[in-house]
């Protein structure tokens, strides 16, 4: 039995996901549950989960965790998808994307396919304007707290997804770093060095003045400890977002 899970609104997906793994964990009991994620696949493992059932339990439930991002996998499951639907075991599948081909099998195997997309409709009754990315990595880049802190409740109020704010943040914090080291080695020519537009060269040339090499190298693990505890359902990108830029 197959449930797909997916869409842009990795908020949404991630949640239908809990719910559903909640359901069949009642149903189940936590002993018939396996995740599996895309860097850790094995096919000879979920060959192993398709063709056996647990002693002491009916049913287990198999969680595969963004696994197409290993083209092994996606060849696998492309390859082997009737058989997937035909175990009376529970495979739930979370998904950002789809290709085309993929996407019409799972439609045609599986129980229940659900997509979450995107939505950037603003609430009618609150009005911020147009959301400008830039504006909070401009903030993060001049170590404002409070101005990156509200910029993100207006983008959040405006229907943006924080996972889009994470990573244009991401982008900011990596470029930071990337400019203090080679400004610290000497380095002349940094737009050539990293190809960054020179106006960004420029903005960064001057934000790098507000950190330490260090700080920058501890916000970068912050945002990729950030990026596992969402991915593992730890935490969200909402929650944890607002507890990074309230610290910067």
């Amino acid at each position: 039995m197959i449930y797909l899970v997916y869409g842009k609104d990795w908020f949404r997906s991630r949640e239908k996901i809990r719910e559903l793994l909640e359901f069949f964990r009642v149903k189940i009991g936590s002993l018939g549950i396996f995740r599996i994620e895309g860097d850790d696949f094995d096919p000879a493992k979920l060959e192993e989960l398709i063709r056996s059932q647990m002693l002491f339990e009916k049913k287990y439930i198999v969680f595969c965790d963004k696994i197409f991002e290993n083209l092994q996998a996606h060849n696998f499951v492309e390859k082997n998808i009737e058989k997937i639907a035909a175990t009376p075991n529970i495979f739930l599948f979370l998904e950002e994307e789809l290709d085309k081909k993929l996407l019409d099998m799972f439609k045609k195997y599986s129980k229940k396919v659900q997509e979450f997309k995107v939505s950037y409709k603003p609430h009618k009754e609150i009005s911020f304007g147009d959301y400008n990315p830039f504006a909070i990595c401009d903030a993060v880049a001049e170590k404002n707290k409070s101005r990156a802190w509200i910029l993100f409740q207006k983008a959040l109020l405006s229907g943006v997804p924080a996972e889009e704010v994470f990573y244009k943040i991401v982008w900011q914090v990596k470029n930071l770093l990337l400019i203090k080291k080679l400004s610290t080695a000497g380095v002349k020519n940094i737009e050539k060095e990293t190809e960054l537009h020179p106006y960004v060269v420029k903005k960064n040339l001057w934000s790098i003045k507000n950190f330490t090499e260090q700080e920058l190298i501890n916000y970068s693990f912050k945002l990729l400890k950030i990026y596992h505890d969402v991915r593992r359902g730890l935490e969200e990108f909402p929650l944890g977002l607002e507890k990074f830029l309230i610290n910067i």
